[in-house]
């Protein structure tokens, strides 16, 4: 129980370690993605 236990906060830790990195780079990944559609918009 305890290790299932370990590894579930392990992963809790890292969706929430990903998720801060999400957002410290959204405003990159929004900015590309806004570039991406006009590109596909002018092709």
């Amino acid at each position: 129980m305890d290790i299932v236990n370990s590894e579930r906060t392990d992963l809790i830790d890292k969706a929430n370690r990903d998720s801060k990195i999400i957002q410290q780079n959204m405003p990159a990944i929004l900015s590309t993605g806004a570039l991406s559609a006009k590109d596909m918009g002018k092709t």
